[in-house]
C-alpha cells in the first residue's frame, strides 16, 4: 500500500495557466505605461520648439498682448508682432545722425605723430627724452633700453628719413638737414638748418656695428656771443 497521494494533473494545468496570463498582463500594463510616458515627453519637446523665445515690441497695445497670450497658450508658433513704420524711423534716424552726435559712442582715439614714432618705427624698445613746449612734445634724446629677453635687439632705422618723417618732433625747429660727417658710419651727425640756411642746430645718431639704432642726441647751436 502505498502512502504518496497525487496532486491531481487538471489543478495544476489550470494554476499554470492562471500564472502565465497574470505575467502577461502585467507585461501588458508595462508597455502601456512605456507608451505613455513617451509621448508625454515627444509632446513636451515639439511644445518647446514651437514656442516663441524672442518677442520685441516697441508700441504693444491690448490687442496685441492678447493675441501673443493666446499664441503662448495654444503653443502654436507665430512671428512675434513689428512695428514696421516704427522701424523705419529708426533707421532713417540712424542714418542722418551727425558724426558729432555719434562721437560720445566711439571709444577709439587716432595716435599722435609721438605715439606711432614710440610704437612704430621704435617698437617700445626706447626711452625718449623729452620738454613739453605749447602742449606739444619736443625730443631732446632717444636711447635703446635694454631687455632681459636674450633675442631682442635694436631697430634699424634711416637717420634722413627719421628727420625727414619725424623732424617736428625735435626739440630744434628747422626747414633743412645735411650731414656733417658723411665718413663715421657709427655716429652720424647732422645739421639743422632754418629757411635762411643758418645752423640752428644738430641731431647726432648713434648705430651699433650691424647698423642698428643706439641713441639720437639733439642740440641747440651755441650762439655766439
Amino acid at each position: 500500500m502505498k502512502n504518496v497521494v497525487s496532486f491531481p494533473e487538471k489543478q495544476m494545468k489550470k494554476a499554470r495557466k492562471e500564472q502565465k496570463a497574470a505575467t502577461q498582463q502585467a507585461v501588458l500594463s508595462l508597455s502601456l505605461v512605456s507608451l505613455l510616458l513617451g509621448a508625454l515627453l515627444l509632446n513636451e519637446t515639439l511644445l518647446k520648439t514651437n514656442r516663441p523665445h524672442y518677442l520685441i515690441s516697441d508700441n504693444t497695445s491690448a490687442s496685441d498682448i492678447q493675441n501673443l497670450n493666446r499664441a503662448i497658450a495654444n503653443a502654436q508658433p507665430m512671428n512675434p508682432f513689428r512695428d514696421l513704420d516704427w522701424e523705419k524711423k529708426m533707421a532713417d534716424r540712424l542714418g542722418s545722425d551727425s558724426l558729432e552726435d555719434r562721437t560720445p559712442a566711439s571709444l577709439g582715439k587716432k595716435a599722435s605723430t609721438f605715439d606711432q614714432l614710440r610704437f612704430g618705427p621704435l617698437a617700445g624698445k626706447y626711452r625718449l627724452v623729452d620738454t613739453t613746449a605749447a602742449q606739444a612734445v619736443k625730443i631732446q634724446e632717444i636711447s635703446y633700453q635694454d631687455s632681459d629677453e636674450v633675442t631682442d635687439r635694436p631697430v634699424f632705422l634711416d637717420p634722413e628719413q627719421f628727420l625727414k618723417t619725424y623732424g617736428d618732433l625735435l626739440a630744434v625747429e628747422f626747414s633743412v638737414f645735411d650731414r656733417s660727417n658723411p665718413n663715421q658710419n657709427q655716429i652720424r651727425e647732422y645739421r639743422l638748418l632754418n629757411d635762411s640756411k643758418k645752423v640752428v642746430g644738430t641731431a647726432a645718431f648713434v648705430m651699433d656695428d650691424e647698423g642698428r639704432f643706439l641713441s639720437l642726441k639733439v642740440r641747440t647751436a651755441a650762439t655766439p656771443e
